[in-house]
């Protein structure tokens, strides 16, 4: 669980330029989190998220100005039998 953090100016070669979660049957939850001009040189500049039956909840968050080079600046997420929850995102 993260919750009020400020992620700004990170960088990954490959994915999850300010996070990188991956998990097997276990969740994640984020709430109030802010990134911002975070970079990756795959997915997921902002949040990278793998997941084998999880879930993932993201709650009153935003994602400013991420840049991914192959995909989801903000969030790419990949899922097998999992689900990804979005409340309240600015």
């Amino acid at each position: 669980m993260i919750i009020n953090a400020i992620y700004g100016q990170n960088k990954a070669n490959s994915n999850g330029g300010a996070i990188n979660v991956g998990t097997n049957n276990h969740g994640a939850v984020f709430a109030n989190i802010r990134l911002r001009r975070n970079t990756a040189g795959s997915s997921g500049a902002g949040v990278y998220l793998s997941t084998y039956n999880s879930g993932f909840q993201i709650h009153n968050s935003s994602f400013i100005s991420n840049k991914a080079t192959v995909a989801g600046g903000a969030i790419s997420l990949q899922v097998n039998n999992g689900k990804l929850s979005l409340l309240l995102m600015l």
